[in-house]
């Protein structure tokens, strides 16, 4: 974020934590932590682009970067936890979320 002077974000919902936890840094060095339930046994493609879709909706409504990060990480948490179980996929289930 320093090196750029611009926030990122890092998703750590692939790692193999207690939580899924994903990271706001600042070029300041702020860092901001987003904690979330970890869905264990759901296998799910598609978690990235639906957050980055979330979190841009949120801009795109006046949010802060950290308000529309938190409910993105919110929004896709919920539809995660709501997966439709469709043969061996599973699939996002969006409109439960």
């Amino acid at each position: 974020a320093k090196k750029w002077k611009v926030p990122f974000l890092v998703k750590g919902g692939h790692l193999m934590l207690a939580k899924a936890e994903d990271y706001l840094a600042w070029p300041n060095g702020k860092l901001k932590t987003f904690t979330a339930i970890r869905c264990r046994g759901v296998e799910t493609h598609g978690t990235g682009c639906t957050y980055s879709a979330a979190i841009c909706a949120g801009l795109a409504m006046g949010l802060s970067l950290e308000e529309a990060v938190g409910k993105g990480k919110k929004f896709i948490t919920r539809a995660i936890q709501q997966h439709l179980r469709l043969g061996r996929y599973t699939p996002l289930n969006h409109l439960k979320a």
